[in-house]
């Protein structure tokens, strides 16, 4: 894997691409996508998917929501994208619709005014719409991306910030939030890096949106409490703290039977991996203690064993847990859940130390060639 992608893509590089229909396109459209559309996609979402609805279990304000869709102003430019990912991209706009909800019923539990409401679901409908101009192939989850490809994966949030800001109307409270849906308030997410005291509150609640949109799609235990609370408890620092809560009492209560969840040889093989793959890092750590590379791996990985500690697991003894064979359903379902977060976030690390790589080694240093070796190891490292 490449170590130095080309310069991070930025707004003017990106304002070049041809990113806005032309007037001509937009009036040859047929069948476009309108306001009583999204509204009638979204209220078919809730039929199909009933786990949304138990967003919010009160008849009334779902269906007041959902009625908020047909009111959404949309210009000729968003027509023409929308009902071009509905044509060509319908999983973008089906993951979309399904944020939109999510991020609509958290600002409704929230106590927002309405048009906060409004600004909240428009900026899940159009949080992902950048991903029009990206190869459809980045987004196989299957498929191994190489740095290049990532950094094209990553310039999404940047395009739809640039669409969105030719509409007045959600420019700039909608399309900065669209712009800082990847962004965590501990600076490890993207395009920017920012942290809390520079992210606005819409941005920070469609990242929870989005997390809550991406769990109930999957539906079964993902679609948990139970799962859920592990999972906020792991990002602990990483998403804003009030909406997490409120989404967790939100979220549906069941409970999924012990015997869904993997067998303990599965679970503590993944934490054996995880374990082991820190270990690696501490010893390549210690031949560069002052890189500003091994000090920001070094920071996110006591951030990420303080996670795991939090659901009750400490690296250092995973092995014990072998003398929990008969760990009961509920217990062996944490483990599992908080392994498999545990791997996905060291995946997020090292996308974030190749990020920043030509930041982070600005010139040759000896950690570079072990460093960028464990990075590829992790990039090889899936959960079962």
């Amino acid at each position: 894997m490449d170590p130095a992608p080309a310069p991070y893509a930025n707004l003017d590089d990106l304002a070049k691409a041809h990113l806005l229909p032309t007037e001509a396109e937009c009036q040859a459209l047929v069948d476009a996508v309108t306001p009583t559309w999204l509204a009638e996609a979204v209220d078919d979402l809730l039929s199909d998917l009933p786990a949304f609805a138990s967003l919010l279990p009160d008849d009334e304000a779902r269906q007041k929501l959902v009625h908020a869709f047909t009111a959404i102003p949309l210009s000729p430019t968003l027509a023409y994208k929308l009902t071009m990912a509905r044509d060509l991209r319908p999983d973008v706009l089906n993951h979309s619709l399904q944020v939109a909800y999510c991020a609509a019923a958290l600002a409704h539990h929230s106590h927002l005014a309405p048009h906060e409401i409004v600004n909240a679901a428009v900026a899940g409908i159009f949080h992902d719409i950048g991903l029009l101009h990206v190869d459809p192939n980045l987004l196989d989850a299957a498929r191994p991306l190489t740095q290049r490809e990532r950094h094209h994966l990553y310039s999404h949030p940047m395009i739809a910030y640039l669409i969105l800001e030719h509409s007045p109307i959600w420019h700039p409270i909608v399309s900065t939030a669209v712009l800082e849906h990847h962004e965590r308030i501990d600076g490890s997410g993207y395009p920017k890096g920012l942290t809390d005291a520079k992210l606005g509150s819409l941005g920070q609640l469609l990242a929870v949106a989005e997390l809550a949109a991406t769990l109930l799609a999957l539906g079964g235990d993902y679609a948990s409490r139970d799962r859920l609370s592990i999972i906020l408890r792991m990002n602990e620092g990483k998403l804003n703290h009030e909406h997490c809560s409120r989404l967790l009492s939100m979220f549906p209560p069941c409970s999924v039977p012990a015997e869904a969840f993997l067998s303990p040889e599965i679970a503590l093989e993944l934490l054996l991996n995880l374990s082991v793959a820190l270990l690696r890092w501490d010893t390549i750590s210690k031949q560069s203690p002052v890189s500003p590379l091994a000090k920001l791996l070094d920071h996110r990985l006591t951030q990420l064993r303080h996670s795991l500690a939090d659901v009750g697991i400490d690296l250092e003894y995973w092995s014990t847990f072998h003398d929990s064979a008969e760990l009961d359903g509920k217990a062996l379902g944490e483990m599992e859940v908080a392994a498999r977060e545990a791997i996905w976030q060291l995946h997020a690390i090292a996308n974030e130390a190749y990020r920043r790589w030509e930041h982070l080694l600005p010139g040759s240093e000896p950690i570079a060639e072990t460093a960028q070796k464990w990075l590829d190891g992790i990039e090889n490292m899936e959960p079962q």
